[in-house]
């Protein structure tokens, strides 16, 4: 038995690698010395996660030359339940594709959840639900309604989270909740509100109406072309926001935040380690709170804007290339100052970073990340 889950693990553990297909080897565990016939051998632990920890140690002490594609098991059939635990280290087997089509009544909630791969939430002129996933060959898609809500996750056949590539289309009056642990996240379209998640993965909304909220750990967090309040965070990861109207929630720890071409008359966006920029007209008396600890404040001011100022930094430096201000103040750290008529208010605080005030055309807009590979189901 042993042997037979450390085949199926040196196969699902290690890198593919693009060769000629080879001839088949058979895979199988060096045999163990025979036992003194005075010694009693200790049986074998009986729980398979047991052994599964066993073969992955075993594992990480063998050298790691890619095996060919082909396995073939030398000795004893091993049984399905070696196989659905060896998926624990990487997807074995094929990649096949579930769909389904199904009819819920208006005011069903959608929800995703899956473990990893991708989940893509798009908006359809249907008043149904369109469901298609890649996943292994022994895991299975699993919809189903309760509650007024449409759960719908990928499953090994023990019933655990498994890998699966999920994209759901859904009717533009749908609100949807997405979460993963390792999936990276796409929204498109949807019109009734967002609630995403991920802790590795990237989150992308575009084209959104209604309340949205996403946030990562690791992931990088963008909203693109939203209409409606939005609160955006990542731990570790850029959050940026282009072309949003609507009041606007922005936070990081480690990450940059950059918000441009924004229509909002409430910004607050706020890091601890990590830069805040700010490209976009002020509204008329609207609020606006960009603060960093140890990052900088990067703000693009266009020409005539009326913006009532003010500046603290503790430890760091105040730089205003927008003059002359029609009057101001200047206090150890602080400075309180109006440009134009005044109405909006700005707010700016770091503690020992640069806070700079720019002219908007002096002040170049950061390069988008690049756009995630589009999935199988995305190109067609």
């Amino acid at each position: 038995m042993l042997a037979c889950v450390l085949s199926v693990l040196v196969l699902a553990t290690a890198p593919a690698v693009p060769t000629t297909p080879a001839t088949p080897v058979a895979l199988t565990a060096p045999a163990a010395p025979a036992a003194p016939a005075s010694e009693e051998r200790l049986p074998l632990p009986r729980d398979l996660q047991e052994l599964v920890d066993l073969a992955r140690a075993l594992h990480e002490a063998l050298d790691r030359t890619p095996p060919p594609s082909a396995l073939v098991i030398d000795g004893p059939s091993c049984p399905a339940a070696s196989w659905e635990l060896a998926s624990l280290a990487g997807a074995v087997g094929p990649q096949v594709r579930s769909e389904t089509t199904l009819t819920v009544p208006r005011g069903t909630t959608l929800e995703v959840n899956t473990f990893s791969g991708t989940i893509g939430a798009q908006a359809w002129p249907r008043n149904e639900v369109r469901i298609v996933a890649h996943h292994g060959r022994r895991d299975r898609l699993l919809p189903r309604v309760q509650n007024g809500t449409l759960f719908v996750t990928v499953v090994s056949r023990r019933g655990e989270p498994a890998f699966g590539d999920v994209t759901v289309y859904v009717p533009e009056w749908m609100p949807v909740r997405l979460s993963s642990v390792e999936s990276r996240i796409d929204i498109d379209g949807v019109q009734a509100g967002v609630d995403a998640g991920s802790v590795q993965g990237d989150v992308v909304a575009r084209q959104t109406r209604g309340a949205i909220q996403v946030h990562s750990i690791e992931g990088l967090v963008r909203v693109l072309d939203a209409r409606g309040r939005v609160s955006a965070s990542s731990v570790n990861n850029l959050v940026r926001l282009e072309r949003v109207v609507g009041g606007i929630d922005a936070e990081s720890v480690n990450g940059d935040i950059q918000l441009a071409d924004v229509e909002s008359a409430q910004v607050d966006a706020s890091s601890v380690n990590g830069s805040v920029f700010f490209l976009s007209p002020f509204q008329p008396r609207g609020r606006y709170r960009l603060a960093s600890h140890n990052g900088n404040l990067r703000v693009g001011v266009p020409r005539g804007a009326d913006v009532d100022v003010s500046v603290r930094s503790f430890r760091g430096a105040f730089q205003n290339d927008v003059t002359p201000p029609a009057r101001g103040r200047g206090e150890a750290g602080r400075f309180v100052f109006t440009l134009g008529g005044g109405g909006s208010s700005l707010e700016l605080q770091s503690f020992q970073g640069l806070i700079q005030l720019l002219r908007s055309n002096e002040l170049p807009l950061p390069q988008a990340p690049r756009p995630p590979v589009a999935t199988e189901e995305e190109n067609k």
